[in-house]
């Protein structure tokens, strides 16, 4: 997969792309995960970086042994926060991104202000299987504390409430 990356770097003349777990909502577990499309890394959260001739994941303390096992020897695993992209990548170096997926403080976080840092809007064809959606359950009211029908009913209150 990482063909789709390297014609990223390629076609918009790029040292790198950095490729977060994130979604454009800051979604933490969300259906469209390119970081592991692309990686095979599962984990909740971490980043990928990809140069013309090395590859690196950046992830915290609970995803070391997790990644070294689901990427194998392709990336060089990074444990944040004790290793940032500032320090280890070369300086002043061309790196694309997604403008959806990073707010400037934390790219600043990440690199400083040695790198030169564009903006690529590329978009990843992502298949979502309707078999992995995740189905809805009722639980006992012992364990929520109010049956359905009684929230169901305070809702329909408060929003009539807000109609007059």
């Amino acid at each position: 997969m990482s063909v789709i990356i390297n014609n990223i770097i390629l076609s918009n003349n790029l040292d790198g792309y950095i490729l977060p777990k994130n979604d454009n909502y800051f979604t933490e577990y969300s259906k469209i995960n390119n970081l592991k499309y692309i990686t095979n890394f599962s984990g909740s959260a971490g980043f990928a970086i990809f140069l013309k001739k090395k590859k690196y994941l950046f992830v915290d303390g609970r995803y070391t042994i997790q990644a070294e096992k689901e990427v194998g020897k392709e990336f060089k695993i990074c444990e944040i926060p004790y290793i940032w992209p500032k320090d280890i990548l070369e300086k002043k170096i061309k790196i694309g991104f997604d403008p959806d997926l990073f707010t400037w403080e934390t790219l600043n976080k990440y690199f400083g202000n040695n790198y030169n840092l564009l903006p690529c809007n590329f978009k990843f064809k992502n298949k979502i299987n309707a078999k992995n959606n995740y189905p809805f359950f009722n639980l006992e009211k012992s364990v929520v504390g109010e049956s359905i029908s009684s929230k169901m009913s305070r809702l329909i209150k408060i929003m009539k409430k807000k109609e007059n």
